[in-house]
Order: C-alpha cells, then sequence, then structure tokens
C-alpha cells in the first residue's frame, strides 16, 4: 500500500489521475487504486497510529512551518518504527521553492539567482516576483530595474499581499530564434524518472501547452522528449542533491544546459502506464503487524494556558445563548464571579492559617516602612 499525504484542499492531482483520466486503462486503473491511499496532512495529524506502508509526503509548498514539524514527527514516527517502510520526501529535509532555486545556482547547475523581497542582494536584471508557496506563476510581469521592482513590491503591499513568502527571481530567456519560450517537465518517482511533457509559449510564463504556438515540429520534439527521456542522467543528481523523492521538475534547456525553475512535490500525477510502474518499485510487500503508535507530539512555542473558570464561563454562555436565554447571562455570571472570588479568598485563608501554624510569614501586599 501506498499512502499519498497532501493538504485536504489540494489532493486533486493524484486523484485526477486514479479516477478521471480516461486515458488509463481500466487494469491499470484498478490496480492503481489497489495500491494508492489518499491521507490529508489534517487528518494525519489527529492519528494516534499508522499503517505499515509506502508513504509519499506530497505538497510540502503548502505547509506551514508548524505543519512541517508536524509532518516531520510522522516522518520520525515512521521511520523508527523498524518495519522497513519506504519513504519519499523528508518534510524537512527536501528544498521548497526558495532554498532548491539558490542552491542550485549556488552549485552551478541554474544561472539564475533569486532572492527574497528583504534581502539587499543585488540582482541580475529583468526578475520577477513570486510567491514561495503556490504554482500560480509569476506576480508581476518582467521588471527590468530596481526602480521596477520596488514599484513592483509597492503595489503588491498597497493589494494587501503578503511579503514574507514572496521572492524575486532571475529571469532565465528560454525563447529559440522564432521567440518560442519552451518548457520541460518530467517526473521523479523515487528512482524513476519520467519525461512528461514539453510545452510552448510565445508568452514566457509557459505552464499549459499553446496550440497556438505547437506546430507540428514542436508536436513531434515532444514525443520524442516522452519517448527518448534525454534528460534522465542529469536530472537524477539535482533530485538527491535537493533531497526530493517525487513530484515534476519544470525545467527548460539554455545552450545545452539545464535550467530548473523548480520542483512541485503536488504535481498531476505521471502518466497511469508511467505511475503503475514506479508504483510497484515503491510499494515494498511489508508485514502489516500491529498499526505503528505516534509516541511524540507536536509543542507549539506558546499556547494559551485556559483556567478552568473561563471554560465554566464560556460553557454557560454557549449553553444560554443556544437556549435562546442569553437574557440570564448577567446575572448567573455575576454569581459565578462571586462564587469563584470566595473560593480563592477560602484558599487562601487556609493557606494563611497553614504558614502561621508552621511559622512561615505572611506575605503582605503592603510594602516595607523605610526606616531612617
Amino acid at each position: 500500500m501506498i499512502v499519498y499525504l497532501s493538504t485536504r484542499d489540494h489532493q486533486y492531482p493524484i486523484r485526477w489521475r486514479l479516477m478521471q483520466d480516461f486515458d488509463v486503462d481500466p487494469g491499470t486503473r484498478r490496480e492503481l487504486l489497489q495500491r494508492f491511499r489518499l491521507l490529508s496532512y489534517e487528518k494525519a495529524f489527529r492519528l494516534r497510529s499508522f499503517p505499515a506502508a509506502t508513504y509519499v509526503f506530497a505538497d510540502l509548498e503548502r505547509l506551514t512551518p508548524e505543519e512541517t514539524e508536524r509532518a516531520a514527527i510522522v516522518w520520525r514516527t515512521l521511520a523508527e518504527s523498524g518495519r522497513g517502510m519506504r519513504l519519499l520526501n523528508h518534510p524537512i529535509q527536501s528544498m521548497r521553492r526558495f532554498e532548491l532555486l539558490r542552491h542550485l545556482h549556488e552549485q552551478g547547475i541554474n544561472d539564475f539567482n533569486v532572492r527574497r523581497l528583504t534581502d539587499p542582494r543585488p540582482m541580475r536584471f529583468p526578475v520577477f516576483i513570486r510567491s514561495e508557496s503556490d504554482h500560480s506563476g509569476s506576480a508581476t510581469p518582467l521588471l527590468h530595474s530596481p526602480a521596477e521592482l520596488d514599484a513592483a513590491i509597492e503595489r503588491l503591499v498597497a493589494a494587501g499581499k503578503n511579503r514574507d513568502d514572496k521572492i524575486v527571481v532571475e529571469f532565465c530567456d528560454t525563447a529559440d530564434a522564432d521567440g518560442i519560450y519552451h518548457r520541460y517537465g518530467a517526473h521523479v518517482v523515487g528512482s524513476r524518472i519520467f519525461a512528461s511533457n514539453l510545452f510552448f509559449d510565445k508568452h514566457w510564463v509557459v505552464k499549459h501547452p499553446n496550440m497556438a504556438a505547437t506546430t507540428p515540429a514542436r508536436a513531434a520534439a515532444e514525443q520524442r522528449y516522452a519517448a527518448t527521456n534525454p534528460h534522465e542522467a542529469a536530472l537524477g543528481p539535482i533530485c538527491r542533491l535537493t533531497h526530493i523523492d517525487y513530484g515534476r521538475i519544470d525545467y527548460a534547456v539554455v545552450n545545452g544546459k539545464i535550467q530548473v525553475f523548480e520542483i512541485n512535490t503536488n504535481p498531476t500525477a505521471p502518466s497511469g502506464a508511467h505511475l503503475l510502474m514506479a508504483a510497484r518499485e515503491i510499494d515494498l510487500e511489508l508485514d502489516p503487524g500491529p498499526p505503528i503508535p505516534v509516541k511524540a507530539r507536536y509543542e507549539p512555542p506558546w499556547k494559551q494556558e485556559l483556567s478552568w473558570a473561563h471554560c465554566l464561563s464560556r460553557g454557560i454562555h454557549v449553553a444560554l445563548r443556544d437556549l435562546d436565554l442569553l437574557h440570564l447571562e448577567p446575572p448567573i455570571q455575576a454569581t459565578l464571579r462571586r462564587a469563584k472570588r470566595g473560593a480563592f479568598g477560602l484558599l487562601n485563608g487556609r493557606r494563611f492559617r497553614w504558614k502561621v501554624k508552621h511559622g512561615g510569614a505572611a506575605k503582605s501586599s503592603r510594602p516595607p516602612e523605610r526606616t531612617a
């Protein structure tokens, strides 16, 4: 069994391939459905045990820092179980978009660099701004000077956009002699890399196939790419370098050199045939055994502690609201406050008598008198 983890609202990339892609033959679909189980992170964080299986930690870009650490607890629970399970995409070690692009540039793989909005690092223009966590592409047109970049940042702030998850990316020109931009897409599943698609567009942001830019010659080039998988040997080390075992590598080839734009960890799954081929390799024959208990829980850095009196007061409010008796709340809450003060007074009185009996000094709320 393969457990595919993603956020609750973004299970469609894998679900579509398993259930809605009519190009998948019935036999392949049947086996894929037998092998895969979809599990949201939101539900996984509430579980107290997990079955032995292969786990794919997908959709890492959309996890908050807290959710990333909670996913790491799940990973550690499974890894330390001693059951020999296969785990793909470490929630912390797998690089997100910013770290990935910066690291690939520092390693000499990418010719273009990236920085955060608050980073004073000089850039090579033109640049564009995009989010670090979503897959909607550029948030700005190409910006050709520091003044244009500053103005774009001001517009984002004025529109109420968060600056913390925005990054500035240097433009990588992938256009051919005819001014057509291209983008390769290759899937990685475990040790397998599959050439999936080659898109062309007249616009520099290439996210989907543009039929107006896809001539018969370019369509034939995409077919050759999918059939020959020419960049498999070069993409494997990049995946290992960035610690990503599952996703889709979006890249271009400029002057014979691969330029990686991102590795999406929750892409539309590879074709049914490719997905099944990889699933048979990563879906290990494991002893089911007992469920694996979660022994560690996430501890937030700060947690509000509510007193019993607050919880009781809140419960009374909810009960009166549901019974349409809120007009009775003021005297009831006032009685509750008097009872609470009386209980605290009685408790403090007992503490005072105990201290006097055992030779302790009662604390005074008055400051000590000053002597000359």
